[in-house]
């Protein structure tokens, strides 16, 4: 019987792609920041040589190194997503054009292209990288549960949140802005986390001025 292999073993052998995709919601207005949050440039912690990326780069990027499919939803932003993307053959881009509806809406939209399990990740969480996909699949993996997977950290549940390709009708059918008010406790299972990565999102200029002095190398 086949089974998913555990964090240790991608630490100390090649790393292989889950067999899941992965929805990046990019459509958001980014109101609280006054400036469309993708072109935020933040340090780059995977690229040696690099010292900065683009945030929707980054989100991106964490991805592609984890899922055999990413879903990258825009919105008004589509032709800047575009630029940036042109040349990206493995990235599917989706536009939401209504976005103003809220985050579900682009989840919504990225449906057509599911055909998996599949990850929910926002663009504007800078902190997350493969090693949150596989950590949360290997749970799912372990419980073999058709419920919902997603961090928590001091009580807050984070992302990315993981589900399982069962709940595709569920979520074309779900109403109102958010996938979280159309979740009850007993859909999910909670995976506790040790630090504010799975939280940390940059919604204002505050935020992301305090993102670079704490996280930003000397």
């Amino acid at each position: 019987m086949k089974t998913e292999k555990s964090i240790c073993d991608h630490l100390f052998e090649e790393k292989l792609k889950l067999d899941v995709c992965c929805v990046i919601a990019a459509a958001g207005l980014s109101s609280r920041m006054g400036l469309w949050k993708g072109d935020l440039k933040i340090p780059s912690y995977g690229e040696p040589g690099k010292k900065q990326i683009l945030l929707i780069e980054n989100a991106v990027n964490t991805a592609l190194e984890s899922c055999r499919k990413v879903i990258l939803v825009g919105g008004e932003q589509m032709p800047r997503i575009r630029e940036i993307f042109f040349n990206c053959k493995e990235l599917i881009l989706v536009e939401n054009r209504e976005y103003q509806r809220g985050m579900l809406s682009s989840i919504q939209t990225a449906m057509s292209c599911v055909d998996s399990d599949f990850f929910i990740m926002p663009m504007d969480m800078p902190l997350l990288t493969w090693f949150h996909l596989f950590k949360i699949h290997d749970a799912y993996s372990i419980r073999n549960d058709s419920k919902v997977f997603r961090p928590v950290f001091q009580g807050s549940p984070g992302h990315p949140v993981l589900l399982p390709y069962s709940w595709k009708k569920r979520v074309l059918k779900m109403k109102g802005k958010n996938l979280k008010a159309n979740l009850s406790d007993d859909d999910q299972v909670l995976i506790p986390w040790g630090d504010e990565s799975v939280v940390l999102d940059l919604d204002t200029q505050e935020s992301y001025e305090q993102f670079l002095r704490d996280y930003s190398s000397s």
